[in-house]
Parts: C-alpha cells; structure tokens; sequence
C-alpha cells in the first residue's frame, strides 16, 4: 500500500502537468488517465489488503480526492460528496464493491479454499497496531432468489447479459441458458466493537453504554446460554441486569406517541404499568452489589448512575401525578426533559470554538450569543450526546426587531 501511495502522488504529477497542454486538458481524457493509471493500482488486490490499516486507506483517499479535483478542475472548497455524487465512490466503497465482486465469482467454484474459510468466520481473530485483538462472531448465511429469465443490453461492458455467470471468461456466452436463480450472500454480527470492549477510554459516551445494555446484547447471551457455550452457562444476571436496564431506558427515554412496550408515553393508561415495573427497578437496583459480601451499589463508589436511574424514575412519577392526573397535559414524553439538549447545546458552543472543551469567557460570550442569533449550528457527531429528534434548543428569531423604548 505504501508502494502504491508514492506511486499515485507521482501519477498526480503527471495529471497536474496534462492540465497544462491544451490537447490533454479535457476533463474526460484527465478521468480516463487517471481510471487506467492511478484507481487500477490502488484497486489492484483491493480483495487482499481491503480496509486493514486505516492511516494508510485514508493516505489513499486523499490521493484519490486530489486526483479527481484535477481531473475536474473542483475548487478546494468543493464538497467531497458532491464529487463523490458526480465522478466516482468512494475508495472505501469501491472497495467493498470489489471484494463482493470477488467473493461471489469464487463462490461459483466448488471447494474454493476462500470459501471454506469463509464458514470458519465465527473464530477469526482481528486486531490492529494500537488495540488489543478481539473476536468477532458472525455467520455466513446463502440462499437462492428465483430472478426474472431476460436478456438486456449492457452499455456498459457492451454485451448482452442474463446469462448464467459462473465468473469465468467464456468466448460465447450464448451457448450458457439464461439465469433463473441468483445466489445471495449475507454476513451477520453484531455491532460490538473494541470502543464497546475497551470502554473505560469511553466512559461518558452514552451511545456505547446504551447499545452495551440492550435488548439485543440481552437476547445474544440469552443464545449463548440456551447453546451451552462453556463461557456463557452462568449468565442469567447478566441477562436480568441488561433486560432492567434497557427498558428503564426506554421507559425514561419515551420521544413518539406511537411507541411500543416501554417506549410508549407516560399517561393515565400506561401509568399503572410503567408504575409497577419502577417499583420492580428501584427495588433491584437498590439490592445489587458489586461481591457477595460487599456493600450496596447504591452506597459504593460507583452509585452515581444508578441512583440517576432510581431519582430520574421517582421524579417521572410525581411529575405524572402533579401534571397529567390533575389534566394539565396529557401524556410525558421524558426526553424532553432530558439533559442530552443541554449537552448538544455546550457541543455547539465547543464546535464554534474549534472543539475546546475550556472556552474562556470571552469565547464562551461569543459563541452563546452566536448561538441566540443563529440556532441551526449542528453538534459533533462524535460527542458524547447526539440529536435523536429536531428539537430546536433556542427558539429565537434572526429577523431584526426595533423595539419602542419609552
């Protein structure tokens, strides 16, 4: 990959110095060059190294992007997507446009040994230079789709297709039957990565911890145990703790009135479950310990969330019974009332400020007031908080009002 980094930034060279001439400058002969020199040698063995070192495909994107601004001639302030949208994918997405190509051609061939390796999925081992290596549990499911029995024009490769292709070079394709079926591939797993083994390095981001405890994690190990894995046969509690969780969560969390189970809005017909499933929380929160002979988790160092849940559940309910019994509103939606608005909020201040977690007042001042002007500033994808719904935190108009001062 190295090799073929030093090889496209002298292929940009030549590209920059075609620009130049007015008989090599035209746009569609640049994007020919390029596709014939530059993207065949970073697609070449694209199947083999794919996406391993991250530092190194995004060395290769930006000798693409650069590239295809000549080819072009985009400003620098153009948008990548926008470039994306009119010439080419991405190199990550070619590259997996690849490697499928690859994987469903060899699939074609019975014993292939990619194949065969393929069904051992569920036992490979990955990890890079900076993490710890984990493992991955996945599954390799096939199936057959009866398709469509039709011959149409390729503009593309400039042939007739429909025929069965078994991805071989064959001279005449007519001599094939026209396809029926079509083979379909599918690699399932779950969304655990190393950010949600190695989570002390990401203590406050509450996207991991919920995608952590859920019901999904719940319903995994729930599999596990009824399959007799040796390392999943005593894990009911951990079952019970995710299953609580995630559905005080939910419960806590509540933003449609459409919802389903514990998602569904607090009001007089759901209060009388919601209400019996947050004694049935509070009781089993307040009697979780940490050991067998140790102390609560509610009087330990590590009370904090817990407690959150067991107030947050107390305050739910006598805000039902202050607001909605006395029929001053109707139903509770709890994530209005919650603090991710406030946290998206100092994120759009931080964002002015270049991402500084200690604005000083000055900075503070400014971006605030930006903000009472200009409301439609965006949090950072990867802070702790992300907007679920459009909620607008400042509701301020940016016209311009004289006011009478008498």
């Amino acid at each position: 990959m190295t090799y073929t980094i030093n090889k496209g930034k002298r292929i940009l060279q030549i590209i920059q110095a075609l620009r130049g001439t007015w008989w090599g400058a035209h746009p569609h002969m640049l994007l020919t060059i390029y596709r014939a020199m530059l993207r065949a040698s970073i697609e070449y063995s694209a199947h083999i190294f794919g996406l391993k070192h991250s530092s190194l495909s995004r060395s290769l994107q930006v000798v693409q992007n650069q590239a295809l601004r000549l080819c072009y001639g985009y400003h620098i302030s153009t948008p990548l997507n926008i470039i994306y949208a009119e010439i080419e994918l991405t190199l990550s997405h070619r590259i997996r446009l690849l490697t499928s190509r690859y994987f469903l051609k060899i699939s074609s061939v019975n014993g292939h040994i990619v194949i065969n390796k393929l069904f051992l999925f569920c036992d490979t081992v990955i990890g890079s230079h900076k993490t710890r290596a984990g493992i991955i549990y996945a599954t390799l499911t096939m199936d057959e789709m009866a398709i469509r029995q039709q011959i149409q024009w390729s503009y593309v490769e400039k042939r007739f297709v429909g025929y069965v292709d078994h991805g071989l070079v064959i001279s005449d394709p007519k001599d094939l039957p026209l396809a029926k079926e079509a083979s379909v591939f599918l690699i399932t797993s779950n969304k655990l990565n190393n950010k949600h083994l190695q989570w002390r390095k990401n203590k406050m981001n509450v996207k991991l911890a919920a995608q952590t405890l859920s019901e999904s994690c719940a319903v995994a190990l729930e599999q596990l145990q009824d399959d007799k894995h040796p390392d999943f046969l005593n894990c009911a509690a951990t079952i019970k703790f995710c299953k609580m969780c995630n559905n005080v969560f939910n419960c806590l969390n509540t933003r449609s009135t459409f919802a389903n189970h514990f998602k569904k809005p607090l009001n007089k017909s759901t209060a009388a479950n919601i209400f019996e499933f947050f004694t049935e929380a509070i009781h089993y929160f307040s009697n979780i310990k940490l050991t067998k002979h140790g102390p609560l988790i509610t009087i330990s160092k590590a009370k904090t969330g817990f407690l959150g849940f067991i107030l947050n559940m107390i305050n739910l309910k006598n805000m039902f019974y202050e607001y909605v019994e006395t029929n001053y509103l109707q139903y509770i939606l709890s994530y209005k009332l919650s603090q991710d608005h406030l946290e998206i909020f100092f994120s759009c201040i931080r964002s002015i400020g270049g991402y500084n977690n200690n604005p000083t007042y000055v900075q503070f001042s400014s971006a605030y007031k930006r903000l009472l002007h200009h409301n439609e500033v965006k949090s950072s994808a990867q802070a702790n908080c992300i907007a679920i719904s459009n909620i607008s935190i400042l509701m301020m108009s940016s016209s311009s009002k004289k006011l009478c001062m008498t």
